[in-house]
């Protein structure tokens, strides 16, 4: 049985209490976080030549109370199914020069984009609340050069977190891993993994 108009409205009204306090908790966080970001970005030169990458938070409604919309778009909303305005359909936009990243970038840049964004949230995550993160990352040096690999590697290392990391060629990146460990003053353990066989190197 299809819930009434009457009976949806005090649903409405609590999603748009908690819409404005996530709204508000999201852009205080994403004002550090991506000051950091621009820094980082800066310090190992990812950008696409000398333009900057830009980021741009969306979150999710038009300007306006999100509980009014929600009462407009209702009949929409009961054709598709689900609730198409809120917190839940909130974005970052990456550009260059007005274009969208994917467009500019190469799959190795986006590649080091996306390790450094997640670098940068663990740096915030150890700032603000003490807790260091786990990083996983499978076949780092797959689509990135020499260079990109020993600047992700170098973040990594600055972060004096534990890290595994699979590369299906052992030579493309040991030395590296061994180079930025060594100055960082970090342990590393190299695995050798086989038919499910995981031996020490």
């Amino acid at each position: 049985m299809e819930a009434t108009d009457a009976e949806i409205e005090p649903w409405s009204h609590e999603l748009s209490l908690s819409a404005a306090v996530m709204d508000q908790c999201r852009q205080r966080y994403l004002g550090d976080l991506l000051q950091a970001l621009s820094t980082c970005l800066r310090e190992i030169g990812t950008s696409a030549g000398t333009t900057p990458v830009e980021v741009r938070y969306e979150r999710g409604w038009p300007e306006g109370g999100l509980f009014e919309q929600l009462q407009q778009n209702l009949a929409r909303d009961r054709r598709y199914g689900h609730t198409t305005l809120g917190p839940h359909k909130a974005d970052l936009i990456f550009s260059v020069a007005g274009s969208d990243v994917a467009e500019v970038y190469s799959r190795g840049q986006l590649k080091v984009l996306v390790c450094i964004l997640k670098i940068v949230q663990s740096q915030h995550l150890a700032q603000t609340q003490g807790v260091t993160p786990l990083f996983l990352l499978d076949d780092l040096p797959a689509e990135l050069d020499a260079e990109s690999r020993d600047k992700v590697c170098w973040l990594l290392a600055s972060l004096r977190a534990q890290v595994f990391i699979t590369s299906i060629e052992q030579e493309a990146l040991t030395p590296i891993a061994r180079k930025q460990t060594k100055s960082h003053d970090l342990k590393m353990s190299l695995f050798h993994v086989k038919h499910g066989k995981i031996d020490a190197v």
